[in-house]
Order: C-alpha cells, then structure tokens, then sequence
C-alpha cells in the first residue's frame, strides 16, 4: 500500500469511527434522557385508540447496541491500522537505505580480476531527491558572479547636469537632475548592485558530505575501478588512454559525461592562457586533459570545499584508481567514514592508535615528572648533569 493510499484509509476509518460514536451517544443519550417511562406508551392512549400498548425498550436497545458495537469495532480498527501504518513506514524507511553494492576491478586491459564493496552513507530513498537537488541548487548559487554593478542615485558624488525644467509652471512633477531614478538609463535602482543582491545562502556541511556519498553510491552501476593506473603512465600518452577509457566503459569517448578520480591525476591549468600549464603536472592528467568531457579530480576534490558533488552528478561514468577508491571509502563509508565525525573525535582516534602502535611506559614518565626540579635555574644543573651521566656511559 502506497504513503498516499494508507493515510486515505487511515483518514476514512477515522471519520467513520467519529460517525458511529456520535451515532451512538445521540441515541444512548436520548434513550437514557426518556427513561423507564418511554419503554411503553400510556395506557390511556391505548384505550383512547383502541391500540395495544407499544413496547420501545426491544426497538430501541439493540439499536444503541449495534451502534455503539460498530463504533467501537470502527474505533478499534482505525487505531489498529494506524499503528501497523507508522510500523510499516519506519521500517520502509530503514529499508530505503542503500545496500552494500559489490563493484568489479578491472586491470589496465579492461579484464575483471576482483570485486571491491561500497558501502556509503546515503539519505533514505524519501529525502536522497530533495537534499541533494537543494544542496546542488545552493552550491551553484554561491559560484555565481556578482560583479556586475550599477550605479544608483545614492552612489553619486554630485548631482549630474542641471535641473530639467522650472520648479513650478511646467505642469510636470519636480525634478532636480536627469540623474534620478525616475527616468531609468543614468541611474536606476533595478540594475544590479554587486554583492548587495546576493543572499546568505549557506549549505550545512554535513548535508553536503552526504549529498556527495548518496550520489555516488547511487551510481555504482557505472563505477569501474582500475588497478594499476596511477603507475601505467610515466608519459603523457593521449590516445592510449583515449583508447583504454573505451574499453574500460564500453562507451565511445566524448559521447557521455566521464569523470576519473586518481590520487596524482591533477594539474594547474592558466585561466587566461589554456595552451599554458603546470609543469609539474602528473603525465596521467596531461594524457587526459585535452579528451572531451573527461573530468580529472583527486579524492580530496571530492569534497564540500571543491566541485565534487557537480561533478559526481554529470558523470556518467566514472574510473577510480585502486587507491583512490580506499581513500573515498575512509572518507563516505557509513559507520567508520571521518566524513562524519568531528575534530575531536577524529583526534582521539589518531592518538589512541598511536598509543597502541608505540607503547609506552608511562610510570617511568611521570616519575621522571616528579623529580624534575621546578625552579628553572635547578633545571638547567639538573639537565647539565643527566648529559654528562649519558656521556660517561656512552664512553664506556
């Protein structure tokens, strides 16, 4: 049953419950408020009729029975399929989630040699649309440009010119300068004004992690990961890779969006000059840089703070390196990925493996501590002493 069709029935069996129990205290009330006298008619208008006396009590009792019966079964019911309704969305929603999805390793050849699972954290199935279209909708927001500006009366120094006709007698309204905003081409307060017409449009960075990892996980029918190709290429080689990239997607080149995410497939490319670039580029990104809609990003380019949830939703198809791979699933898994902790705890985390890769004896430390002098011209003697101690004992 559909969100739509269980909240109709829910809805419907609710106002029926409310009909019954209304039904029901209408006629148990006007039963209880004639009392033992309305059971049977007066005997004197029998006789005045000439009609036997009328007995209502077997009419009207198990008319208010049945009603307040199917009220109550009406009642019970309605209760009964709103709890299995709310049962059924929490778990629907926690079905909505994502599964682990089991993604093929290729070699350099295009063959299979391994799986590799991808298990992200992701928004359930009723929110994954909206998040990330709201999340993609601010993002391109705050890449606009705000740098068209036109002047308005107020930015002016000085009035400009002299006044366009007398105060008074020409019939027209006022005017002190053709610089106003009435006549809309010097001066207008509808143009553009710079960052004055941009809004505070913030995305919560959380939401943004997660809007990257749900997009990803939903493509990975279209994720291949290669092994090997951070070291395949020591030389830029353009048409290897064009060729390599056919076989790895099955796709001829330049027809579909393609992104490749390596640790070393980046360069600086000059803005105003595109011929010029970094010379320190990795050969693998100057083997791509020039084929058509491929997109070369970094694992740490997969993040709030660059392009990658813009790029991750144009692609089509998308190569990671073996390594790259590791790196984006300690960034987006869903119980251990650092994506989702804080600061602090990921702190914590680094120093207590580093307690337990390099133990140390700490009661040898704190005794130490203890008999450290605390006057700093003690210290100094005391020092001067424990070095000439390790000098006599690494003469021996």
């Amino acid at each position: 049953m559909s969100a739509k069709m269980s909240k109709t029935s829910r809805s419907s069996l609710c106002v029926a419950a409310g009909v019954g129990l209304c039904a029901a205290k209408f006629f148990s009330s006007s039963f209880v408020a004639n009392g033992p006298a309305a059971r049977v008619s007066p005997p004197s208008a029998a006789v005045a009729t000439g009609a036997a006396p009328r007995v209502a009590a077997e009419t009207t009792r198990p008319g208010v029975v049945a009603a307040a019966s199917a009220a109550l079964t009406a009642a019970a019911a309605a209760c009964t399929v709103g709890r299995r309704s709310r049962r059924n969305n929490s778990s629907s929603t926690v079905a909505c989630k994502a599964s682990p999805q089991q993604l093929p390793v290729i070699d350099l050849e295009g063959k299979q040699i391994g799986e590799e699972t991808m298990d992200l954290n992701t928004y359930s199935a009723e929110t994954a649309a909206y998040v990330v279209h709201q999340v993609i909708n601010i993002w391109n927001y705050q890449q606009r440009s705000w740098g068209a500006f036109a002047k308005r009366r107020g930015d002016v120094q000085t009035k400009k010119g002299k006044k366009p006709w007398n105060q008074k007698g020409s019939g027209r309204a006022r005017q002190g300068s053709r610089y106003s905003p009435h006549f809309g081409k010097s001066c207008t307060n509808k143009g553009p004004h710079g960052l004055d017409n941009k809004r505070n449009k913030l995305n919560d960075r959380s939401n943004h992690y997660r809007a990257i990892s749900t997009v990803l996980q939903s493509k990975w029918r279209n994720i291949k990961i290669v092994d090997g190709l951070e070291e395949a290429y020591p030389e830029p080689k353009h048409y290897d890779l064009k060729e390599r990239l056919a076989k790895w997607t099955a796709t001829e080149v330049g027809s579909k969006s393609m992104l490749m995410v390596t640790r070393n497939g980046f360069g600086v490319e000059d803005v105003h000059n595109p011929q010029r670039r970094d010379l320190n580029s990795d050969p693998l990104y100057q083997s791509g840089r020039l084929i058509e809609r491929l997109s070369m990003r970094r694992p740490r380019d997969i993040d709030p703070s660059g392009d990658g949830l813009y790029e991750t939703l144009k692609a089509r198809r998308i190569i990671i390196s073996r390594p790259a791979f590791f790196d984006l699933k300690a960034k987006f898994e869903r119980e251990s990925g650092w994506a989702w902790k804080s600061e602090r705890d990921i702190l914590i985390e680094q120093l207590q493996h580093i307690t337990k890769e390099y133990p140390q004896d700490r009661s040898k430390e704190i005794q130490i501590a203890r008999d450290l002098p605390k006057n700093p011209d003690e210290r100094e003697t005391w020092a001067r002493d424990i070095r000439d101690e390790l000098l006599v004992d690494a003469s021996k």
